[in-house]
């Protein structure tokens, strides 16, 4: 099993990036990696090398049942949570399709997720964002993979493969997120009202 992390400071507010992150109406904005990604309906039949079909994705209800622990974020004037057990289906620019379950949300500012299926190379993959607040309007941002190839007799070739590339995109996307809050912070102060992150 190999292991990722990246890290950075965004200047922005703890409650700004942490809704950013989890909101998925602006997660193009930010995020180069996924061209679709969206919310499915759970439980869903689960078979190895395959998703839900194309147009069944959803955004989730406006009421959600079960565990409170979720983070609640607005979304088109609708309060959507994400809590453990949420599924989401991911299509990335380069055609890679996966989806993954939340394991773990833990508001503020930690979640993590794990692939229930995805391409063939991966036999197992799982990941973790935190963020913390380490002073007013400033947040510490971490983001961490860890993942298992196959077939097992190639994984010594695959897996180092699989590593550089999943360690471009956890860059790629942690300096997207920081950029984009950092971005929502400057905006009202150009304009000279005052932060919309509140």
């Amino acid at each position: 099993m190999a292991s990722i992390e990246s890290r950075a400071t965004i200047s922005a507010p703890l409650d700004l990036v942490v809704r950013t992150s989890q909101d998925y109406s602006v997660r193009t904005d930010w995020d180069s990696f996924p061209e679709q990604v969206a919310v499915v309906p759970a439980p869903v039949k689960i078979v190895p090398g395959a998703l839900p079909p194309r147009g069944k994705e959803r955004t989730p209800p406006r009421e959600t049942q079960g565990s409170p622990t979720g983070s609640i974020h607005e979304t088109a004037g609708r309060r959507d949570e994400v809590s453990v057990g949420t599924r989401v289906h991911i299509k990335s620019k380069l055609g890679m399709e996966m989806l993954v379950e939340f394991v773990q949300v833990m508001p503020p500012g930690r979640s993590a997720v794990k692939m229930l299926c995805g391409p063939w190379f991966l036999a197992k993959f799982a990941g973790s964002w935190n963020f913390e607040e380490v002073s007013p309007g400033v947040t510490a941002a971490r983001f961490r993979y860890s993942l298992t190839a196959r077939p097992a007799l190639l994984r010594f070739l695959i897996e180092p493969v699989a590593t550089l590339y999943f360690s471009r995109v956890l860059k790629q996307r942690l300096a997207g997120l920081k950029a984009y809050c950092e971005g929502q912070v400057r905006r009202p102060e150009e304009t000279g009202g005052a932060s919309t992150a509140t």
